[in-house]
């Protein structure tokens, strides 16, 4: 398979319901708002793109038929290698489409990714909604289940936060708890703006940040800082490396890991 360079992304436009505070969604305008789906769809028609992210404006998967039927048709439309993000877990019945779908796509060489975003086991409360959100750990088996299936998974420790907000320990127990998975790792930093650190709590005065940050490039919208997390980066990458698992800080990276030398 050739290696996959160029993505467009596409999203239902709605205001996410899952609401998690770190998520710059919520300050996106919607002025036009909700595009139908043919409408989804068309956007990207005259866009040159090697595969199509299902991600950006909110979490297409909070009702499954919907976004899987999202990337159904994008695929029958583009005959396109296709990403899925979420943070939700599917039910058997969403699986077995995800199969069908994935068994359609390798019949003309394409590939399907699932990409799973968690980012603490115990802290997770502090941007998500335990009440909406599933927990941590049913999202890692949602992992298992896909892996089992021969879906190629993506684990998403993201958003990362500074130690001193979420211990360095509990993406650890991630990594341990992913290193018999057939999976693999991408993780990145923490964007903020005034909204989200009022959401977060957090003071900008306590933080430090970075510029020049690429791996949200894209897909953001709005003006960010991105929070100083090298450190936390760097020893997650090195507990990774040290459990065997392999670690990426951009989902192309993992995704041609995958398409190249995957299952």
């Amino acid at each position: 398979m050739e290696k996959i360079a160029n993505r467009v992304l596409v999203s239902f436009d709605d205001i996410c319901p899952y609401q998690c505070k770190h998520c710059y969604t919520l300050d996106i305008q919607r002025e036009n708002g909700n595009r139908s789906m043919n409408d989804i769809i068309s956007s990207i028609e005259n866009q040159t793109f090697d595969i199509v992210y299902i991600s950006q404006r909110r979490e297409n998967f909070v009702n499954p038929d919907m976004g899987i039927e999202l990337c159904e048709r994008i695929f029958e439309r583009y005959h396109c290698n296709i990403f899925l993000i979420t943070r939700n877990v599917f039910e058997s019945k969403h699986i077995v489409r995800l199969k069908k779908l994935k068994a359609q796509m390798s019949s003309i060489g394409k590939k399907l990714f699932v990409g799973v975003s968690v980012f603490a086991t115990q802290s997770y409360s502090k941007s998500e909604n335990p009440n909406l959100v599933p927990s941590p750990y049913a999202r890692i088996k949602f992992l298992s289940l896909l892996g089992e299936e021969g879906v190629d998974t993506i684990t998403i420790i993201r958003p990362i936060f500074p130690q001193k907000i979420v211990p360095i320990e509990e993406l650890y127990e991630i990594v341990d708890l992913c290193k018999e998975l057939k999976t693999c790792i991408v993780a990145s930093g923490l964007a903020v703006n005034e909204h989200i650190l009022w959401r977060l709590g957090i003071d900008s005065a306590d933080l430090k940040y970075i510029d020049d940050v690429h791996y949200l490039e894209g897909a953001m919208e709005g003006e960010f800082k991105f929070v100083d997390v090298s450190k936390e980066l760097s020893l997650l990458k090195e507990y990774c490396e040290m459990r065997g698992i392999l670690f990426f800080e951009h989902t192309i990276q993992a995704i041609n890991f995958w398409a190249t030398c995957g299952r």
